[in-house]
Parts: structure tokens; sequence; C-alpha cells
């Protein structure tokens, strides 16, 4: 397989249902964003519209101890419509 270009990286932070902010990785530079919506079932759809060609990644801020920094995870996805997930937290 060949080596993937980097992508670009829209990152939604959330506590529980609620949007915090948005962090956009693009050449490695973050740029955050206030969230347009504060659902974050709307803010992600509505940052999947708008940025088609991007990985978008969301996390709960009680995880954020545990995971990788985020500018670190396009490098992740496998294939285009890879979906990742911790879910060893779930019940």
């Amino acid at each position: 397989m060949p080596p993937r270009a980097p992508q670009a990286l829209v990152v939604l932070r959330l506590h529980g249902e609620q949007a915090l902010d948005v962090t956009s990785y693009a050449a490695g530079q973050p740029t955050v964003h206030a969230p347009r919506y504060p659902q974050a079932v709307q803010e992600f759809a509505y940052q999947i519209a708008t940025h088609p060609a991007a990985s978008i990644a969301w996390y709960d801020t009680r995880l954020g101890p545990f995971l990788s920094p985020p500018e670190r995870w396009p490098d992740l996805p496998l294939h285009p419509l890879e979906v990742l997930h911790l879910s060893s937290l779930q019940r």
C-alpha cells in the first residue's frame, strides 16, 4: 500500500452531548473555533458537510487524559470511511 498524504483533521471536543469547541489541524497548525451548534450531533453533521475531505474526530473531555495528542490522529485511519473509537469505557 502506498503511503498516504497527510490529511486535514477536525476534532470536536465534547462534554457529554455538549459541543465545547472545534479544532482544525491543517499543516500541523491547530486553529480553535467555537462550535456553530451546541449539540454534539448537530455540530458533527455540520463539520462533515463543511469539511468533506477531512477526517472528523471527537472525544469527551473525560477521556482527554487517556488519549494521544490529537495532532497525531491524522495518521491513524487506514480507510477513508473508517471510524475509530475508544469503547473500553462503555458499560
